[in-house]
């Protein structure tokens, strides 16, 4: 098993994840950086040479999904997995991150991200996963998924793979406060190796003496490399 850092963890927002199971490449989110001092995007130069089977979305926020029609474009075959909650965000979201390109490509003189044409074509490719169960995919053999409630937003979810070489959860943004709007469930996965993404790190492969224990209460975005089944 790999998990490479193609955005976020040393800073907030263009969350992106690459994990190999089972000798497969998946993503997990492609977002945005909303400070606009900085580079936007995530590094999807390290996804060269990866042959990305599958794309998986935790939650419709810019910061996870700002950058999907890029990384749709470098992997137009490869099928993007979300909940029916997230697929029916995504569609307003990025028509609204259109609206703003748009914008300011004519007030600022700012070259856009992506066109239209690029998000349209993006969203014939996803594909609405379950939540709250276990499944398999025929693009992924070999690999179990598992998808539990996250809070945060509607159609928020944390992620479970698990394969022969390994098991991983990919938490999102989890949030336990009740809301008018979400159901809040506490996921599954009680007590495991965290890896915070606000922990300062080099993009790429895990530091592994960088993982720590931390209670549910305290989670930002995160990876697990084991998981807890009791």
């Amino acid at each position: 098993m790999q998990v490479v850092f193609v955005g976020g963890a040393s800073s907030v927002g263009a969350s992106c994840l690459a994990i190999q199971l089972a000798e497969q490449w998946i993503v997990v989110d492609a977002g945005v950086r909303v400070d606009r001092k900085s580079d936007p995007l995530p590094d999807l130069s390290l996804l060269e040479g990866k042959d990305v089977q599958a794309i998986f979305v935790t939650h419709a926020h810019a910061d996870h999904i700002g950058a999907l029609p890029l990384l749709h474009q470098a992997f137009p075959t490869a099928p993007i997995f979300a909940s029916r909650g997230t697929s029916l965000l995504m569609e307003v979201m990025l028509a609204d991150a259109l609206k703003i390109m748009t914008r300011r490509a004519v007030e600022e003189m700012e070259l856009p991200l992506y066109p239209e044409t690029l998000v349209a074509g993006m969203l014939t490719q996803v594909r609405p996963i379950p939540v709250g169960e276990s499944f398999t995919l025929p693009v992924l053999p070999g690999i179990t998924i598992q998808t539990s409630r996250a809070g945060h937003i509607a159609g928020a979810v944390s992620l479970g793979f698990t394969a022969p070489d390994g098991s991983i959860v990919v938490s999102g943004d989890i949030s336990s406060t009740p809301q008018r709007t979400v159901i809040v469930h506490h996921p599954k996965w009680i007590t495991v190796m965290y890896l915070c993404s606000n922990q300062p790190m080099e993009r790429g492969f895990i530091p592994i003496d960088k993982l720590k224990k931390r209670a549910w209460h305290r989670l930002s975005p995160m990876v697990s490399l084991k998981e807890d089944t009791h």
